[in-house]
């Protein structure tokens, strides 16, 4: 878990995953949020953003078509940025 103001942490699963990863995202208020996962070249392979409550909300992201590898899940908001390691198996 990476935590960058502490008011704000995202977390992934499955890690490693299999179909789709679920980012469960904790924000201290309301705004929007950014979600990117790239490959290690920084090739952006999916994106998500959208207005987030505050409090949890999880965002699914489907990996199913990826090869096996190393991705990077960049999410970011108003108030933190948190880049974290994700597995395909």
């Amino acid at each position: 878990i990476e935590e960058i103001d502490k008011k704000s942490l995202v977390i992934i699963s499955p890690n490693p995953a299999g179909t789709a990863i679920a980012a469960f995202i904790s924000i201290e208020k309301t705004q929007k949020v950014f979600l990117s996962l790239t490959d290690m070249t920084g090739k952006i392979l999916r994106s998500v953003n959208g207005i987030y409550g505050q409090g949890s909300s999880e965002v699914r992201i489907s990996v199913n078509d990826l090869p096996k590898g190393i991705y990077l899940l960049k999410v970011s908001g108003e108030n933190f940025s948190t880049r974290q390691k994700v597995f395909k198996k």
